[in-house]
């Protein structure tokens, strides 16, 4: 391919970008050492440069040479410069206010409002009476006392970004470095009202916009509206989220060179209609995307297709031709310099590593596909097939590229992505389209309302991708990371060297997807049948996790705290589970709903089992369960005491539980699990004391595995368990609650946590 071959200017970007990326993650030292080196071997360089002239003995093209090495110094020593100037040098001038100080500040943005505290996003003007100009979070121990403009004088604490405050971790945005806590509503006064800076006149166009967006197709279908055109997917809602996520088009609702074609490229064809040169529309065009960047709220992939926007035009007025390759690589190289935080911005390197494996390798094959007869039947046939490939193509080369980001970020893929996106990419472009035209047209009801037909039939179709059975497929298996990583190197050399035949670069990928489907297939025969049981506990919380496969079934002993049962999402990961095939309550807790309504808008559940309610509040609560499974289509059953229930990774489950008057309660719970002729036991402590006491000695005598958990009130007293003589493993909890019968030792495994240990987790493997 020769990606730099006569783009000099191309590997002089790439150098900075290079070093950029391989120092953002170093203290500020490293680099200040680093930019050191670089600079004495420019001066190094430089001085044989120099001394060439002056003897007059180099040769042209070693002289050349020589200064284009000086120039890659150069361009390598501006990475950590850059980000000493940009970002580590205001760090560290930053973190010196640390403490009680006197702050001015102008608010940005609303960012929390609750019953007993609120957030915003803040522009300080002063700090102790020096002008300091920093973005800092404002937390407010007391309910909603600002607005968007203010102009405030408090005293506030002082804090490091990313610590733990008022009892939650908050993480910094790029370019905040602290953030402050004013305690009380008397430490504060309001300066001046509806300050009029251009952050905020920017973000209140934006809320106009999205305002108008709403008045033409209503809440709902501008939440979509606002996904596609703006980029902004807070009014979406979580299922379409999630479902555009577990499809694999989600980049369909970030701000791309995509998006950014579609808008401009319908903009660029009205001025053209109405008779504009091309020089004048170059003007318009980039002065429009300017506008519609700062509708998106300049995001780093976003602002990446305007400035090679802003090239091609610039092409325009001064040159025959860009080339794509050089402007890519300007373009992240510009954003890097002038905002080196981007470098941590996952969106930019997923915008970069895609959009270079469509201008360097899909291109090309675009356009040797692309040539030949398209006469008659056979031609156009041909030519037809030809497209879909491409089309197809193009998503299977992106997802090559960006696939060592995809892994390290995310952990997960959606193998569906290559049809889903094959489907729905057209149907964005149209659908932005008609957006545009929308907005246009005002309040034309027939336009409006196909818009909105057309937006719920895409939702309904990522839908159906996303609910494929093992749409998505972890990458935290073993075998992966060295797949993806030779994957990577292979296609980066291939990039570099000279190709007589480029569709060789496709064999990396290829190569890479079969070795990752044998090595799947093999884990699949021999490790992924089984059932593998995770038992988790923090304080008298519990949850049983049973993985099989890309599929894991919850069983959750808990007081449904989204705080516990979050953790599943982890456990789940660190056992290659995508997707929560069923969900069993064995009681009820007030907490459970908010919960599982965070779980199914983050995690696809298939089937919820909730025991049938004992008494009115109960009830209430497995209303609510039910209205959120009719809301995010999760398929909902109710269960009697012992019944015998299907769920998901286990031939069959019996919960049986105490009868309790209200939901605080914590009854004894006793539940077996059958899994190819094993059996596994969970029983809590007070299971001895109630009338589930004989079925609990029963179901302990014939288990093959015994988990003593911790879920109820502590037991003051022993109780002495008999175990049958096919035991295999016993878990305590709390070694100090249980007693067993004499077995010989030897011939059972036993784990014991003690109550020192905070969090308790073991692993076994059942059938």
């Amino acid at each position: 391919m020769r990606l730099f071959h006569n783009r000099p200017f191309a590997f002089l970007c790439f150098a900075f970008i290079f070093v950029a990326f391989c120092l953002s993650y170093v203290s500020w030292e490293i680099k200040v050492i680093f930019a050191a080196i670089l600079f004495l071997a420019a001066f190094s360089i430089g001085g044989a440069l120099v001394l060439r002239k002056a003897l007059k003995k180099e040769k042209t093209k070693a002289y050349y040479k020589t200064f284009f090495v000086l120039l890659v110094a150069i361009s390598a020593m501006l990475a950590p410069l850059s980000h000493l100037t940009f970002v580590d040098l205001r760090r560290e001038a930053a973190l010196e206010f640390v403490g009680e100080r006197y702050v001015s500040f102008v608010v940005i943005s609303e960012k929390y409002d609750g019953e007993y505290s609120s957030e915003y996003l803040v522009k300080t003007e002063s700090i102790d009476k020096q002008g300091e100009a920093y973005k800092c979070l404002v937390i407010c121990a007391f309910p909603d006392a600002f607005e968007v403009g203010d102009k405030i004088y408090a005293k506030a604490e002082l804090y490091p970004s990313g610590e733990e405050l008022l009892g939650y971790n908050r993480y910094a945005s790029d370019g905040e470095y602290l953030q402050g806590v004013i305690q009380n509503d008397t430490d504060y006064a309001v300066i001046s009202k509806g300050n009029n800076n251009l952050s905020i006149a920017i973000r209140s166009i934006r809320n106009a916009f999205s305002e108008y967006l709403e008045r033409i197709f209503g809440t709902e279908d501008a939440g979509l509206a606002e996904g596609f055109l703006l980029g902004d997917k807070s009014d979406l809602s979580p299922i379409a989220l999630r479902d555009f996520k577990r499809s694999g088009t989600s980049h369909l609702l970030a701000v791309s060179g995509l998006h950014m074609s579609v808008v401009i490229g319908s903009l660029g064809f009205l001025l053209t209609k109405l008779g504009l040169k091309r020089g004048i529309r170059s003007v318009v065009l980039s002065i429009l995307a300017l506008v519609f960047l700062a509708l998106t709220g300049f995001s780093m992939s976003a602002c990446r297709a305007v400035v090679m926007l802003w090239i091609v035009y610039m092409s325009y007025l001064y040159v025959k031709e860009n080339d794509p390759v050089t402007s890519l690589f300007f373009a992240v190289a510009l954003i890097i310099f002038f905002v080196p935080s981007s470098i941590y911005d996952v969106g930019l390197w997923l915008s970069f590593l895609a959009t270079l494996g469509v201008v360097s390798v899909w291109q090309p094959l675009s356009n040797k596909l692309s040539s030949g007869n398209r006469k008659g039947f056979l031609g156009k046939t041909k030519y037809l097939l030809k497209k879909l490939l491409l089309a197809i193509l193009i998503t299977f080369i992106c997802n090559a590229f960006i696939c060592i980001v995809i892994w390290s970020c995310f952990g997960e893929i959606s193998v569906v992505s290559l049809l889903s996106n094959l489907v729905l990419s057209p149907m964005s472009s149209v659908y932005i389209i008609l957006v545009l035209l929308c907005c246009v047209c005002g309040f034309f009801t027939p336009l409006v309302l196909f818009t909105a037909h057309f937006g719920e039939i895409m939702i309904t179709i990522a839908g159906c991708f996303s609910r494929i059975s093992g749409a998505v497929i972890s990458l935290t298996y073993d075998f992966a990371p060295p797949i993806i990583i030779f994957m990577t190197a292979a296609i980066a050399i291939m990039l570099v060297v000279r190709l007589r035949k480029k569709w060789l670069i496709l064999l990396p990928p290829l190569v890479a997807a079969a070795a990752f489907f044998v090595c799947f297939s093999i884990y699949t025969v021999n490790i992924g049948r089984q059932t593998t049981v995770n038992y988790y506990s923090e304080s008298k919380n519990e949850m049983l996790i049973f993985t099989r496969g890309y599929s894991a079934s919850i069983c959750d002993i808990s007081d449904g705290s989204y705080a516990f049962m979050k953790n599943a999402q982890s456990v789940m990961a660190s056992e290659h589970a995508t997707e929560i095939s069923d969900v069993m309550l064995t009681h009820y807790h007030a907490r459970h709903p908010s919960s599982l309504d965070k779980i199914f808008r983050n995690l696809l559940v298939r089937r919820i089992s909730i025991p049938c309610p004992e008494n009115t509040d109960e009830l209430y609560l497995a209303k609510l369960i039910a209205d959120l499974c009719e809301k995010y289509v999760v398929e909902l059953s109710v269960y009697d005491n012992g019944e015998r229930l299907d769920i998901g990774n286990c031939d069959f489950v019996v919960p049986v539980r105490e009868t309790i008057t209200n939901v605080d309660e914590h009854p004894s719970i006793c539940v077996v699990f059958c899994n190819g002729g094993e059996v596994m036991t969970y029983v809590s402590p007070e299971s001895h004391l109630g009338a589930i006491a004989d079925v609990a000695q029963g179901v302990v005598s014939g288990s093959d595995k015994v988990i003593f958990g911790l879920h109820g009130n502590t037991s003051e007293s022993f109780y002495s368990y008999e175990l049958g003589e096919q035991i295999e493993c016993v878990f305590y909890s709390n070694s100090l609650l249980f007693e067993l019968s004499d077995i010989e030792a030897g011939e059972y495994t036993v784990c014991v946590c003690d109550d020192s240990i905070k969090i308790r987790k073991f692993k076994l493997l059942l059938g």
